[in-house]
């Protein structure tokens, strides 16, 4: 049963790379409404959301991950029309939404035995699937600038000191996967007390070269897809 909802999550994830180069990387008015319908439902949908936890005295849910970032980046970036903002939700939306979707392959009783609600888990995985979409769609129809390479890194490096930031002030002993990753605790208790600076080395090593290759990638997709998009003018639209 539980592998069952990771063949779920392969299909969906199937069925929005086909809609993505099917249907939207070259239909323009398609791609249009979905990237400004996808921004308009983000922030109406998490900016209420945010709002209600805050009402009910669940101050420490505040948007910390990466994915919780990127639906607000992507929103404020398609909606605004800016340049830095753009060079980086092309990189944290279809990111941040793929990792959900690797996850939930690999491990998928994370998702179904620890989340907060069957309403929050659908709803959890539509956003996720959702930002995927819209994330990829824009990656493909928007051809990047020469200041995607510095740009992407540094908003990921202060998306990180963010993250730290907000669990020193609202939730100091919480738990996040951004910060995790960040600190190496994913293997807490694995490692040998013994061993533990030099796996550090090799870890963060490895950490940074996988970030890198990512950045990487996703120039490289823009410019094989993208390179007969057009520039969005800077007091245009998408």
């Amino acid at each position: 049963m539980i592998y069952l909802f990771s063949l779920l999550l392969i299909l969906i994830f199937i069925g929005l790379n086909l809609a993505v180069f099917g249907i939207f990387k070259d239909n323009k008015k398609a791609s249009k409404i979905l990237l400004y319908s996808s921004a308009i439902f983000f922030l109406t949908y998490k900016i209420t959301e945010y709002i209600y936890w805050q009402i009910v005295g669940l101050h420490h849910k505040v948007p910390i991950e990466f994915s919780a970032i990127s639906y607000f980046v992507f929103s404020l970036a398609v909606l605004t029309n800016k340049k830095p903002l753009i060079n980086f939700a092309v990189f944290c939306a279809p990111v941040a939404g793929f990792f959900y979707f690797l996850t939930g392959i690999a491990t998928p009783a994370i998702y179904l035995f620890e989340n907060d609600g069957t309403f929050l888990f659908i709803m959890a995985t539509f956003n996720h699937a959702l930002l995927y979409l819209s994330g990829l769609t824009l990656l493909i129809t928007h051809k990047l600038d020469r200041h995607y390479i510095r740009q992407a890194p540094l908003f990921t490096g202060i998306s990180v000191g963010y993250a730290f930031f907000m669990r020193w002030l609202i939730n100091p002993q919480g738990s996040y996967v951004i910060l995790d990753l960040a600190e190496g605790n994913l293997f807490n208790g694995i490692i040998d007390s013994s061993a533990i600076s030099g796996f550090y080395a090799i870890y963060y090593v490895g950490l940074f070269a996988l970030l890198a290759g990512f950045f990487f990638i996703v120039y490289f997709i823009n410019r094989k897809t993208a390179h007969n998009a057009q520039r969005t003018a800077h007091n245009g639209g998408f």
